[in-house]
């Protein structure tokens, strides 16, 4: 019989340091958002520190390329509020989510559409657009009546 252990029991130390780098992360994100423009700081979504790197997100190349002119400014703002050790800034775009649409469906013509475009193929089959014509009603056949 397997005894499984309280989730109480467990040591929460990696949560703990989970919430912690995100608290950081999320006060580093207000400071750099007060030290920009407002229209900047609204297109700023996230950051992250990783290393001598500071890595910001932000929704579209426009605004990365409006913060690339501000790079040196936003440093600052970072060592001041701590992170002395940043040294070169990284955007990156996140783009906003958006779903995908449902494939719709493939419309195939009607069964006496596909007749008569074989009827006008066979009436010249020495010329290269109604033996084209010919090929596509054929597969158009099979696809009709591989769906019903």
């Amino acid at each position: 019989m397997t005894i499984f252990k309280p989730v109480l029991d467990f040591n929460h130390q990696q949560l703990a340091l989970c919430l912690t780098i995100v608290s950081e992360q999320a006060k580093l994100l207000k400071k750099i958002r007060t030290a920009v423009s407002p229209e900047i700081a609204d297109a700023i979504r996230h950051c992250v520190v990783s290393g001598q790197k500071l890595i910001i997100y932000v929704e579209s190349s426009a605004w990365a390329s409006q913060i690339r002119f501000i790079d040196a400014d936003i440093i600052k703002a970072a060592s001041d509020f701590g992170f002395t050790k940043i040294k070169t800034i990284q955007i990156k775009i996140q783009a906003e989510y958006r779903p995908l649409k449902p494939a719709s469906a493939i419309r195939l013509p009607s069964d006496n559409t596909i007749r008569l475009m074989q009827q006008q193929s066979q009436a010249k089959t020495d010329d290269a657009l109604s033996q084209a014509l010919s090929r596509l009603a054929s597969t158009l056949e099979k696809r009709l009546t591989t769906k019903s």
